[in-house]
């Protein structure tokens, strides 16, 4: 992923987290470093190591929070959002087309 996608996912992840409230923010953060050994800033730099170690600590329901996520992106980067299956990786994937091609609407399969 291009360096500026990547800000806009941490920025995203953050927000996310975030809207858990601050001690689980920090408490899900501090799992995460734990798990992967290493700092929640390379995590988010990699969202297969950022999935698999969220969906450590919530299982299944990791993937509302990944939703959460993309949905926020496609927020910030003015694209309109469907929900969809697929993992994490594939979602990010289409929304940086999107954005890169400026269609106003991604649709997620």
């Amino acid at each position: 992923m291009a360096e500026q996608f990547d800000k806009v996912f941490a920025k995203a992840a953050e927000e996310t987290l975030q809207e858990l409230g601050n001690s689980v923010q920090t408490a899900v953060m501090f799992h995460l470093e734990k798990i992967q050994g290493v700092s929640i800033n390379e995590i988010l730099k990699d969202p297969k190591v950022f999935s698999i170690a969220l969906g450590k600590i919530f299982g299944t329901g990791s993937k509302i929070i990944e939703d959460k996520i993309v949905r926020i992106m496609c927020k910030n980067l003015g694209i309109e959002y469907e929900k969809s299956q697929g993992t994490l990786e594939q979602k990010l994937s289409m929304v940086q087309n999107a954005a890169s091609n400026r269609r106003s609407t991604v649709i997620l399969n």
